[in-house]
């Protein structure tokens, strides 16, 4: 069975459980909305991005809550998603390294890339993997990745924030890895947890719009069509031993 497939499963039996004690929470989510900067979770220091036009979207349901976000100057591009488990007994079951999860990204999917050698960043939030790649057009891009707040409860050792995406060079713009590993040691994750971001009765309301933009269009060259990615799962002290050589995260 497949990690999605496993996530998906385990949100069905949670949500059994809960009819069983009194009915699914069918009525508060989820909820997908465009958010202004107020509410972002994900934001750039970096100068370069100060006037940048920015998307934000953030996707809630009883799990996580997850931001996708997109920043566009004339110079580059970068789309990245943070994702947090809410609560107690959960995690996230993420399994994208880094050619994987570049792949997700529209834009990326169809591209061929020469990669170069990842290195380690530190940037506010926590360490994040950086690895640097080359279009077949010749614009430099590069893909980042960060797990972090791991339970030590969960035998498969998952994180329960996550952040990933990438940033790349626009066409006709010349844009260095150095400077781009400089944009991306500057983002700044705002890690308000549980009730000071999540609503206490959210209302089940989804913007199709909204949804529709973070996901992206067939041949769109932006959104990531895995959106909202269900990583959100419970954790099992005894599932699956204590090596987790089944999770590959």
């Amino acid at each position: 069975m497949s990690n999605r497939t496993g996530s998906i499963l385990s949100r069905t039996l949670a949500c059994v459980t809960v009819l069983a004690l009194g009915g699914c929470l069918t009525a508060q989510y989820p909820v997908t909305k465009r958010v202004p900067g107020a509410e972002a979770l994900i934001n750039f220091e970096d100068p370069s991005l100060r006037d940048a036009k920015v998307v934000r979207i953030h996707h809630l349901d009883a799990f996580e809550h997850v931001a996708y976000a997109r920043f566009e100057t004339n110079q580059l591009t970068v789309e990245a998603v943070y994702d947090t488990a809410l609560g107690e007994g959960l995690a996230l079951q993420y399994d994208y390294w880094m050619e994987r999860m570049a792949d997700t990204w529209n834009a990326l999917r169809s591209q061929n890339k020469a990669w170069g050698e990842k290195v380690t960043l530190a940037a506010q939030h926590n360490e994040m993997d950086f690895q640097p790649f080359r279009l077949a057009d010749g614009r430099q891009c590069a893909g980042f990745n960060s797990e972090w707040d791991f339970d030590p409860r969960d035998s498969f050792g998952r994180p329960t924030r996550v952040l990933f995406g990438y940033v790349c060079a626009r066409p006709g713009a010349k844009v260095s890895e150095k400077r781009l590993a400089k944009i991306l040691s500057g983002i700044s994750i705002n890690q308000r947890y549980g009730e000071t971001f999540v609503p206490v009765r959210p209302q089940r309301s989804v913007d199709q719009v909204a949804f529709n933009t973070a996901v992206g269009a067939d041949g769109s060259a932006t959104g990531n069509e895995e959106f909202p990615f269900n990583f959100g799962t419970t954790i099992d002290e005894n599932d699956g031993g204590d090596d987790g050589s089944e999770y590959s995260g």
